[in-house]
């Protein structure tokens, strides 16, 4: 599978606003921390869940926390039914009765 940088992946949503974006904290070119600050400037609304494996990724987060920008990452690997709930916890339930 090819590797889609930060910067084709932000082209990409152009087209197609994302309402929840995984991503990885170490990508090539510009990392996951930008991106989702990014993200997050350009789509207000979007709900970002950074992933890391990589231990180096504290510095990073640091900064950004420094920043303004209180990401959390969650370390790989992450149980399916773990990523599950913390996903549902991010949006408010919505109405089933219509």
């Amino acid at each position: 599978m090819p590797l889609i940088s930060a910067e084709i992946a932000f082209e990409l949503i152009a087209g197609w606003p994302p309402h929840f974006a995984i991503v990885d904290v170490v990508l090539p070119a510009m990392n996951g921390i930008d991106f989702a600050i990014l993200l997050k400037a350009t789509i207000p609304g979007c709900m970002v869940q950074l992933f890391s494996g990589q231990l180096d990724t504290s510095r990073l987060l640091e900064e950004a926390r420094r920043n303004g920008h209180p990401f959390e990452v969650l370390a790989k690997p992450v149980h399916p039914s773990e990523f599950l709930h913390l996903a549902s916890e991010l949006f408010p339930p919505s109405d089933v009765s219509n």
